[in-house]
């Protein structure tokens, strides 16, 4: 239980604390009803990692809830979202990356002028690059910080591309789950904002680029209405 409790309360990407959680759950897999309240406890205390929702609705619903932590645990290790970004992006770029995206590094691509969190460089950028932490039919959440830097690339008419790793995106169910847990102002007590995906051109995810409306209809993640409502 103290293991569930660190990894509820440790910092880390969404990618990262799901990653813990498959770890944190391994000894209580095998009882059904503590493994609901651990996994209700840890999304209550992140409730904008898709990855955890996803991690946590798969182990729920596994005929061997083990199996699938340990399954979901190396499908989240193998995300080739980074790859595929890494392939995307327009050669000759320049990029505005929002905080703590996988952008590729120099070495990789050295045709790309990339510039992390800087919103004096929004207008003179070809894209602004963000992460979901989550996505949806209708929003999706990102690290704080975020919105700024779209409303920026708004105002500079600078095309917005969002990457979505595996395990981020929702079905609209889950989503709508998500989102109704917290009012619109209190995501940013979790580090987090709440947008809208009309300003997103462009979302690269585990296959590339995807058309946004199109990313939460090709989510596996399992309805488990039951993952809500738990508290640490």
């Amino acid at each position: 239980m103290e293991r569930l409790r660190l990894v509820a309360r440790a910092g880390g990407s969404a990618r990262e604390v799901a990653l813990g959680a498959a770890q944190a759950l391994s000894p209580v897999a095998g009882n059904p009803a503590a493994l609901l309240t651990a996994c209700r406890r840890l999304v209550a205390r992140r409730p904008g990692s898709g990855p955890l929702v996803w991690l946590a609705a798969r182990a729920l619903c596994a005929p061997n809830p083990a199996d699938a932590l340990r399954q979901s645990e190396a499908l989240l290790r193998a995300d080739p979202t980074p790859d595929r970004l890494g392939a995307s992006l327009p050669a000759g770029s320049v990029v505005v990356v929002a905080q703590g995206v996988l952008y590729p590094g120099s070495d990789r691509r050295p045709d790309l002028q990339v510039v992390v969190g800087e919103e004096a460089a929004v207008p003179a950028a070809d894209l602004v690059l963000a992460e979901a932490t989550a996505w949806g039919p209708d929003g999706w959440l990102a690290p704080t910080g975020t919105a700024a830097l779209l409303q920026h690339a708004s105002a500079s008419r600078v095309a917005v591309w969002v990457v979505v790793g595996r395990g981020v995106a929702l079905p609209e169910q889950m989503w709508s789950l998500v989102v109704a847990a917290h009012r619109p102002d209190q995501w940013a007590g979790f580090g987090l904002d709440l947008l809208g995906s009309g300003s997103v051109v462009q979302v690269l995810g585990e296959t590339g680029p995807v058309i946004p409306g199109s990313v939460a209809g090709r989510s596996d993640c399992p309805v488990v209405a039951e993952l809500f409502g738990g508290t640490v």
